[in-house]
């Protein structure tokens, strides 16, 4: 392997780890402080590569990619006739009703998704 094989593998696999640990402190419910003191991490670090993978995301999105915005979804109640519309880049056009599952919406945005 050469050296600049070496350097890409080591990035990627840092890539991987940050990206875990991130999703892992959402999922945790603790603040990223609670989150990074528990598990012995720099605080510094952390928020360094949420900006640098929120930024890469982005980056994603802009080439075509879906990308969920939040994971708390909340839809209120209007007249009959409004709903909320996604369009995603790859064609895909949904209409969301007031009043849908939380949960069926989430398994629908998750089929969705483009796999990695």
């Amino acid at each position: 392997m050469s050296s600049g094989e070496l350097r890409r593998a080591e990035q990627k696999a840092r890539y991987s780890r940050w990206r875990a640990l991130i999703e892992e402190s959402r999922r945790s419910g603790q603040g990223p402080t609670e989150f990074c003191r528990a598990r012995g991490l720099d605080v510094a670090q952390f928020y360094y590569w949420r900006r640098v993978l929120a930024r890469e995301d982005q980056e994603e999105h802009t080439t075509g990619q879906f990308v969920l915005l939040g994971q708390d979804i909340s839809l209120h109640a209007g007249d009959e006739d409004s709903a909320l519309e996604l369009e995603t880049a790859d064609g895909w056009h949904l209409r969301i009703r007031p009043g849908v599952d939380k949960e069926t919406l989430r398994l629908v945005i998750d089929v969705l998704r483009p796999k990695a």
